[in-house]
């Protein structure tokens, strides 16, 4: 009735199932790894924002001792 033996189909179907476990398997570690280079695409975000808003800070603190010296009259050209 079948072109192949029951055994050769089993044999087909096996290796079917193996072929799309093992796709599988792929797809989930692609996705695992996409995951996080987003998470971690994020998280440089995060710190790079933190670094430019205390980067805005230091320069405002810069600035702020440089009023204050001229205020007071210090000489003072590295502050």
């Amino acid at each position: 009735m079948f072109p192949f033996p029951y055994t050769g189909l089993r044999l087909l179907h096996d290796e079917k199932v193996r072929d799309a476990m093992e796709q599988a398997r792929i797809h989930a570690e692609l996705a695992r790894s996409s995951r996080r280079a987003v998470q971690l695409l994020l998280l440089r975000n995060v710190l790079m924002r933190i670094r430019s808003r205390l980067n805005i800070s230091a320069r405002i603190e810069h600035l702020r001792r440089r009023t204050r010296a001229l205020a007071t009259g210090d000489p003072c050209d590295s502050c």
